[in-house]
């Protein structure tokens, strides 16, 4: 499987194929990373390091697929989504050829 993160800002992936992101987070400080994309959103899901405690550092994890062939732009805003854009803290983009 394919993989995007901090960094690695590109990826070649077969239409269809599923591949994953994985931006640090810290879920338990209410900033969570929000994706802004042309591609399927699979699945989402907070991955703790082991032995972490309630709230700490982590991982945010999607799973993304590219329906059709094409070069799709990937944005992953951390902000409080109550807050919305005003609360941005950080911002990744990348870019994904499906063929």
């Amino acid at each position: 499987m394919s993989a995007l993160s901090k960094s690695q800002w590109h990826v070649d992936v077969a239409v269809g194929e599923t591949f994953t992101l994985e931006l640090p987070e810290t879920a338990g400080t209410g900033f969570r990373w929000h994706l802004d994309t042309q591609l399927e959103v699979v699945g989402s899901e907070f991955a703790p390091p082991g032995g972490a405690k309630v709230g700490g550092a982590g991982v945010r994890r999607f799973t993304l697929k590219a329906a059709a062939a094409g070069r799709y732009d990937v944005r992953a805003v951390l902000r409080r989504a109550w807050l919305g854009d005003a609360s941005r803290v950080e911002e990744y983009t990348a870019t994904v050829d499906a063929k």
